[in-house]
């Protein structure tokens, strides 16, 4: 996925990659751990807030939590 630079806002050409995604999670079943990570500039308690806050775009399409775990790595 690409994300605008220092911010959570996904770029529109990651758009369909994501919908697939959470297309694929809904319909084929198990569980699954979605990371999010950032580059390396910056401090890293922001870097892993940023990254928190990025995973949180598949919740955002309609995964059900009890499949779905996001972790934030920084």
């Amino acid at each position: 996925m690409y994300f605008d630079f220092n911010k959570a806002t996904i770029k529109a050409e990651s758009a369909p990659a994501l919908d697939n995604a959470a297309r694929i999670i809904k319909t084929d079943g198990g569980h699954y751990v979605l990371e999010g990570r950032t580059d390396a500039k910056g401090a890293e308690a922001y870097n892993l807030k940023l990254s928190r806050e990025r995973v949180a775009a598949l919740d955002a399409r309609g995964v059900d939590a009890d499949v779905l775990k996001s972790i934030g790595v920084g």
